[in-house]
């Protein structure tokens, strides 16, 4: 055949593939209403797994590379879920980490499907390039202070903070071993393994540290290591099928972190308790900084967070991330805001949301 009439045979199997991705999701809105009819849930994660079992066996059946015929159906399962009315939620993975159950928290009660991303940063691009509805990821502990990742994605970002949620934080070093002396390596995340820094140095001063992304993380990696321990959550733990064998090694027992919820657009106006935060770029010159937070106590604005980061491409200039009570759409926020420009290089609200309850 000649090349033209190859092009039209192929222009023909693409049309057929349109046709039945429609039809696809056609019947994918009938199940969707069905589903609430009889009050059952979206997201039916064991029919999932028979959907892809039938689909791969179909394709090795075929010939065809099964890793890419689970791409193409992983993407039109997602578009199923959305069109069912089930968004989807990036947060720092893998499951079983605080994140996820700082998630499960925000959208208790809500169709919504959990997808976990290695990084921080991979949990933004996922919202900004609309893989993803909604992005949870931590913000600062209450012990440890600030997440640096999160914030210089918030600098860099385009999204919106539309919610934050609070969880206490529980610490248990688990692992396959059956005894305390068979560990001699314990995985978790900067933050949780300062948090736990009494414990390790008094029970386990032999074993050696590694560092990994996430609690969740270094479940996992424990699950795979022999002699390996993990800092990690109850969830964790259960989720890689590791036994706890200390409970609550924090340091401190009044011990919280709190997430942010991130979204490509910004909350809709809603009454009650509210929460701002901006990114304001000031004057380098004496007396700035002094001035621009003058305009918050003018109007009697309660600050509840600021922190400085680094300008790129200006080394030793700092941005500053401010965080206040009150709505950007509130009267009195919308003065001080127009009096801050006056006093800043730059302003960007970042968002408006409710606060937590913790």
């Amino acid at each position: 055949m000649s090349l033209k009439k190859l092009r039209r045979m192929m222009d023909r199997v693409d049309e057929k593939l349109v046709e039945a991705i429609a039809e696809r999701i056609r019947v994918a809105r009938m199940i969707g209403g069905e589903k609430k009819r009889l009050g059952l849930p979206v997201v039916d994660e064991n029919r999932e797994r028979e959907v892809y079992k039938h689909v791969l066996e179909k394709a090795s059946a075929r010939g065809l590379d099964p890793v890419l015929v689970e791409k193409v159906f992983s993407i039109i399962i997602d578009h199923s879920r959305r069109v069912q009315g089930c968004f989807k939620v990036a947060y720092l993975g893998p499951r079983g980490s605080f994140t996820m159950e700082a998630a499960e928290k925000y959208f208790s009660g809500k169709p919504y499907a959990l997808q976990p991303y290695p990084t921080i940063r991979s949990v933004f691009k996922s919202v900004e390039e609309a893989e993803a509805d909604y992005g949870v990821t931590p913000v600062e502990n209450s012990l440890e202070g600030p997440v640096s990742e999160t914030l210089d994605c918030l600098a860099s970002s385009s999204l919106s903070i539309v919610g934050e949620e609070v969880l206490k934080i529980a610490f248990h070093l688990s692992s396959r071993e059956k005894r305390l002396e068979d560990v001699r390596i314990v995985f978790s995340n900067p933050h949780a393994l300062a948090q736990v820094r009494m414990f390790l140095d008094r029970v386990m001063p032999e074993a050696r540290i590694r560092e990994v992304s996430s609690t969740s993380k270094a479940a996992l990696m424990a699950a795979k290591t022999r002699g390996g321990a993990a800092v990690c959550s109850e969830a964790a733990a259960r989720e890689y099928g590791l036994r706890i064998l200390a409970r609550n090694i924090q340091d401190e027992r009044e011990n919280y972190t709190r997430f942010l919820v991130l979204s490509r657009e910004a909350s809709k106006r809603f009454k009650g308790a509210a929460r701002t935060m901006l990114i304001m770029i000031l004057e380098h010159k004496p007396g700035s900084l002094y001035r621009a937070l003058g305009v918050f106590a003018k109007h009697g604005l309660n600050l509840t967070r600021i922190e400085s980061r680094p300008v790129r491409g200006k080394p030793w200039e700092y941005m500053f991330l401010v965080e206040f009570e009150g709505a950007s759409w509130d009267h009195g926020v919308r003065r001080a805001l127009e009096n801050l420009k006056r006093r800043a290089v730059e302003i960007r609200l970042l968002g408006s949301y409710r606060p937590a309850e913790h």
